[in-house]
Order: structure tokens, then C-alpha cells, then sequence
């Protein structure tokens, strides 16, 4: 019964907040609790299937062989942002229509996780769906209307393209349980119409390459707690049908393992790349999470090629998940309470130095569970029979240092960022903050060996510490630079005397010339690396940069949309002609 109270106890606090009489109770009691059975769910491990066959189809709910990394990894971020609502949307307009859409959005994101049979399943990813589009426009901003409108387009499409996968597939399985995928993808004819409209349909919500244009836009426009359960849960929902439909180990996936291979190293990178160019934090945050699912995909891809690797792979992405899930989650709360941290210096102290806890986590630094996840996947890909172009553990120690680098500058825009004046952080907001960075250090520690990547704990501890650590901080260091040499103009509260005058160029259209005259100015300066970087892409006085360019016109709906529907042909001709060879 407690995966049906996990699910209906949001779906209380979202409809009871709409009524006047029980609003209060509705916020205040139900809303902080409306996670903790999930959570409960998680810990506990209850793997009992419950059946309610008088509703649609006979619905079934259990966490199955994924659903309990999952279900805790989401619990966790979503009991720490609705304590954080509490603060963060007091006196701030339309409160209830956030807690409503947010408390659906909750019990969509709960229901797909334990959802057992393909009916159900659909029903809460739609339900979680539609129901964040209330989050992204919630301050009926135009940027946030012009994001919500981006993101309804998009997940049309994509739902569009998970309903004909559903359909084609329980055309040919046995059952309608999420169970039933596998044998019917065995047997159907329209194989790679189903996996590819599955690829497609999941990678919407995923964030995958060439399929994220959404995602930049409605992580900054939606608040802080929406923003946090967005990437920290939402978009793992993407992952797990992936999983439904694509279930490793058990049949030849190779040619969709190198299609999970090339999106997830492309977003890997091009998410670092593209997010250097922002200069919002939440901006920034939102473009690491599409490398990081890029880290996730090509994880998943490494996986579906050499099925006897999965049971090495298939630990090192449930960590990944938990690992990302709780540090995404925290820096989107702590972005959105950086305004409140006051002139206090203990206070500025204390949350600068929690800050780097979440940032060490995701691009890798040693003793974190992101180190055990660079350590397991080295491993996996090395002995991976993919014909790699670059070795798989220098594409890693790349990608940690990209990684940080992106963090590294992410930290910098948030401490311009930050709101000089003298408030102070509600309890709200700071104790739900304190708590996700306890459970995240506990993650550190014992994740890895609760998931089973490694029953030798003296090894698992002992691995070389500097070839994990020199990539992050190499990251870390190149950021200031990047910043004072390679940024746009500096924020308006940062503009101050001549120097920050001279800093305060735009992004990319410095010459070579030019950095080589300051250079000589300043006597100090060397022609560094990050100079021929932006020549490379200099285009005159008034052009903008090529990836901000490329960015700016796929934002657009007509431009990703038809993107979406070439991608779509593609795909379907490409699966086609590998059916029939």
C-alpha cells in the first residue's frame, strides 16, 4: 500500500490546495510530507507488486529491477525542494497554482518510477509532463511563456513518438506489463520503428543531443524548487523508459549502442562548450545536465553494445543517477538561495564551501561517488569491444576537466550573481539544503558499495587518487581565466574603474591581435590557449559567436521542430536499412 500512498498523497496536497477551507493545511502539512512515502518506499526496499484491476486496464505498481535507485534518488530531491517551497514562494504571487502543479508533477514522476504495466506507465509521464508546463510559466514572464511554448511543442512531439512505440509494442507482446516489452520487441515486425521512436520519444525528456532545445530555456524560467526537481528527477524519467525499451543484456543491441555512444560523447562535450557562452547560473546548470546526461547516455551505450559488460555497467549508472540527481538538485536550491545568504561573512563562508561539495561530486574529484563512477566506467569501456577513434579513459579525464571547468564557471556567475543586500535565509530553505548535503556526503561514501561496484572496499578506496583528482582541478583553476579573458561583458554591479572596463568586451569577439596587445599592456599575459579559441570564431565587430548562433536559431520552434521531424526520417531510414541487412 505504500507505493498507492506515494502516489496519492501528492495528488492530495495539489487538489486540497485549491480549496480554500483545507489550503493552509494543504501547504503546510501535506506538501513537506507528500515525498516522505516514496522515500519510505526506497529505504525499505518494498518490492510487493499492489494490483488495482478495476482502474483503465488493471493497473500494477512495484519498483522492478531499476525502480528503487530511481525512486530514491527522486524522493530525496523532491522532499528537500517542497521544504524549500515553503521559504523560497512565501509572499511571492500565485503560490497555490505552483503548489498544485508541482504536487502533480510529483505524483506523475512517482507513478512512472513504480508504475509495472505499460498503460500506467504512460499515464503518469504524460501526467508529470504537462503538469511541469504550470512550473515553467509559472511567473508569466514572455521569456518564461516563450520557454513554456518551446517545451509544450517538444514534448508533444516526443510524446507523439512514445505512443506509437507503445502501441507498435504491445501490438506484439503478451501482456501489457512494462515485462512484456522485451518478448514483443523479439518478435514484432516494426522492431526499428518501435526502438527508434522510443529513442527519440525518451530523448526528449532525457535532454539527448539534438533533442535538448527545451531544456536550456525552462530550467532559468521556472523557480529554483521547480528547476531543481526538473533536472534532478524529472529527467531521468527519459533514462528509465530508455531502459523499458532498450533492456540490456538480454538481446543484440550493437547497432544502438554506438547510436547511444555518439549522442551521449556529442552532449557530453557540447553542453560544456555551449554553456561557457551563458551567463545565467541556472543557465549554466541547465547545459551541465545535458553533458551529464550525455555521461549517463553513453554510459547506457556502452551497456547495450557488449552485453556481458551490463553487469558491470548497470552499477556505475545507478550511482551516476544518485550521484547527479542529489548534486543537480542541491546547486539548483542553493542558486535559488544565494539572494538570501546576507553580508554575514560566516554565512558567505558556510555556503561558498557547501557549494564545492556538489561541484567535486559531479565532475569527479576523489572519495566522491563521481570518482567511483569515472573509476567503474574506465574500466567497462577499456574492456568494451567498440572499436574506440580516442581511448575511452582519456575521453574521461577530458570530460572530467570539461566538466569542472563548466562548474568552475558556473561558481563565478553565481557569486556575481548574488543579491548584496542583508536578508536572511528562512528556515525553510537552509534546512532542507543542510540536509540534502548530509545524505550527499553519505552518498560519497557508501553508494558504491551498497550498488555493488565494488566488493573489495581496500581497492575501491585506493585507486589512484591524483589521476581523478588533477583533471577537476585543472578544470576548477582554468575557470577565473576563462572568465576574465574569454567572458562576455561583466554583470552591471561588477562594472566598476577601468580595468573592469577593459574586461568588459563581449564573449568571443576579441581578436588574436588584440588579446596580444593587452597581453603587452599588461605584462603578465602570455598568448594562452583560450586566445586562439576565440579567434577561431571571431566573424567581425557586430557577428555573435557560431555555437551561440547555432544555439539562438534552434531555440526557435519552427527551426527544432523541423530538426525534430528530420531527425525522426533519419532515424526510421536508418533502423530500416539495418533491419533488412
Amino acid at each position: 500500500m505504500m507505493c498507492i500512498f506515494s502516489i496519492l498523497l501528492p495528488l492530495a496536497a495539489g487538489f486540497l490546495v485549491l480549496l480554500p477551507a483545507s489550503r493552509n493545511m494543504a501547504m503546510r502539512l501535506l506538501l513537506p510530507l507528500a515525498a516522505l512515502p516514496a522515500l519510505l518506499t526506497a529505504i525499505f526496499g518494498i518490492t510487493a507488486e499492489v494490483e488495482v484491476p478495476s482502474l483503465i486496464l488493471g493497473l500494477r505498481f512495484g519498483m522492478g529491477i531499476y525502480g528503487r535507485t530511481f525512486l530514491a534518488a527522486s524522493a530525496l530531491v523532491w522532499l528537500a525542494s517542497s521544504l524549500f517551497t515553503l521559504g523560497y514562494m512565501a509572499g511571492k504571487p500565485r503560490v497555490t497554482s505552483f503548489v498544485f502543479f508541482f504536487s502533480l508533477t510529483m505524483s506523475g514522476n512517482f507513478g512512472l518510477i513504480l508504475a509495472r504495466d505499460i498503460p500506467s506507465f504512460y499515464t503518469f509521464f504524460a501526467l508529470m509532463t504537462y503538469a511541469a508546463y504550470g512550473l515553467v510559466v509559472h511567473d508569466r514572464r514572455p521569456e518564461s511563456l516563450f520557454a513554456g511554448k518551446i517545451y509544450l511543442i517538444m514534448a508533444l512531439c516526443g510524446e507523439a513518438a512514445i505512443i506509437t512505440a507503445i502501441f507498435l509494442a504491445v501490438s506484439s507482446a503478451p501482456g501489457i506489463g512494462v515485462e512484456d516489452i522485451l518478448p514483443a520487441l523479439q518478435i514484432s515486425p516494426w522492431r526499428s520503428i518501435i526502438l527508434t521512436a522510443a529513442f527519440i520519444g525518451f530523448g526528449v525528456k532525457a535532454g539527448a543531443f539534438l533533442l535538448h532545445f527545451w531544456l536550456p530555456l525552462a530550467h532559468p524560467a521556472a523557480p529554483s524548487p521547480a528547476s531543481a526537481v526538473l533536472s534532478g528527477s524529472m529527467i531521468k524519467a527519459g533514462l528509465l523508459g530508455w531502459l523499458h525499451f532498450f533492456p540490456p543484456g538480454s538481446m543484440d543491441f550493437h547497432f544502438w549502442g554506438i547510436v547511444f555512444l555518439c549522442f551521449g560523447g556529442s552532449a557530453l562535450f557540447y553542453g560544456v562548450v555551449v554553456g561557457l557562452l551563458q551567463f545565467n547560473p541556472k543557465t549554466i546548470l541547465a547545459y551541465s545536465s545535458i553533458s551529464q546526461m550525455g555521461l549517463m547516455t553513453f554510459t547506457l551505450g556502452v551497456g547495450l553494445y557488449d552485453a556481458d559488460l551490463w553487469p558491470v555497467v548497470r552499477p556505475v549508472l545507478l550511482v551516476l543517477i544518485l550521484n547527479h540527481s542529489l548534486s543537480k538538485g542541491l546547486l539548483f536550491l542553493m542558486t535559488g538561495a544565494a539572494g538570501s545568504v546576507g553580508k554575514s561573512r560566516i554565512s558567505a563562508i558556510l555556503f561558498s564551501t557547501a557549494l564545492f561539495f556538489p561541484v567535486l561530486a559531479l565532475a569527479g574529484f576523489p572519495w566522491t561517488a563521481g570518482a567511483a563512477v569515472k573509476y567503474g566506467l574506465k574500466g567497462a569501456a577499456s574492456a568494451s569491444s567498440v572499436a574506440w577513434p580516442v581511448e575511452p579513459s582519456l575521453l574521461l579525464t577530458l570530460s572530467g576537466v570539461a566538466t569542472a571547468l563548466l562548474l568552475g564557471h558556473f561558481l563565478i556567475r553565481l557569486q556575481e550573481k548574488k543579491n548584496s543586500k542583508e536578508q536572511r535565509l528562512h528556515f525553510y530553505m537552509w534546512l532542507p539544503l543542510a540536509a540534502l548535503l548530509f545524505v550527499l556526503v553519505v552518498v560519497m561514501i557508501i553508494a558504491p558499495h551498497f550498488m555493488g561496484m565494488e566488493t573489495d572496499i581496500e581497492k575501491m578506496t585506493h585507486y589512484d587518487s591524483w589521476s581523478t583528482a588533477w583533471p577537476v582541478l585543472v578544470g576548477l583553476l582554468l575557470a577565473l581565466p576563462f572568465r576574465v579573458f574569454c567572458a562576455r561583458c561583466a554583470l552591471p554591479e561588477f562594472q566598476s574603474g577601468k580595468r573592469a572596463g577593459q574586461l568588459a568586451r563581449p564573449f568571443f569577439r576579441l581578436n588574436l591581435w588584440g588579446m596580444i596587445r593587452l597581453a603587452q599592456r599588461k605584462r603578465r599575459l602570455t598568448r594562452f590557449f583560450w586566445t586562439q579559441y576565440a579567434a577561431l570564431f571571431d566573424r567581425g565587430k557586430d557577428s555573435y559567436p557560431v555555437f551561440k548562433w547555432i544555439e539562438d536559431r534552434f531555440m526557435h520552434w519552427n527551426t527544432a521542430g523541423l530538426m525534430f521531424v528530420t531527425l525522426l526520417v533519419v532515424f526510421i531510414l536508418l533502423t530500416l536499412l539495418q533491419g533488412q541487412s
